[in-house]
């Protein structure tokens, strides 16, 4: 019986999720076109046979790996309102929220928060100056992040783009 954390953002109308545990080293993605209707998010635990959803994944992974989930409903209610609130309402453009956060508000990142040699934040470089979060791989990113947990032990808890070339990550 296991906890999963994950990771959630939305670009485009493409919400793309990664379900993982850093112990077990699991990690299932998943990238679901969101319809713009305020409060529905339609493929998320329904919808189409031939595009995988939020469900599915949990049951991939229960398959693959031979846990149990504990936390799929907390989970899935936890990306629902991300979606319904953050996506349909506010349009998210360059802001992704991080493992299990218990409420979603824009975090106060700015400049001035990201000295150099801040041990709460870690200042990332987007390889190159033409390159914004708007270019990045999610998913890829995601990758990062998780692996970046792995090495330093700390969770990261939100992520915000700062310009061309930066991105910000909070450390919990």
């Amino acid at each position: 019986m296991k906890d999963l954390h994950f990771f959630i953002s939305c670009k485009e109308q493409v919400v793309n999720i990664e379900l993982f545990h850093t112990q077990y080293d699991i990690a299932y993605q998943l990238s679901l076109f969101i319809q713009t209707q305020a409060n529905t998010p339609f493929g998320l635990v329904a919808g189409s046979e031939l595009q995988t959803n939020l469900i599915m994944l949990f049951a991939q992974c229960q398959r693959e790996r031979n846990i149990h989930i504990t936390n799929k409903e907390q989970i899935i209610r936890d990306c629902m309102y991300y979606i319904s609130v953050h996506v349909q309402h506010v349009n998210v453009v360059n802001y992704l929220i991080f493992p299990n956060q218990a409420r979603y508000e824009y975090p106060h990142f700015s400049q001035s928060y990201t000295k150099e040699h801040s041990p709460q934040y870690l200042i990332v470089n987007v390889s190159g100056s033409m390159q914004s979060i708007d270019n990045i791989d999610m998913l890829n990113l995601f990758k990062f992040i998780r692996e970046s947990y792995k090495k330093t032990g700390r969770f990261i808890h939100d992520i915000q783009y700062i310009d061309n070339n930066i991105i910000a990550l909070d450390f919990t």
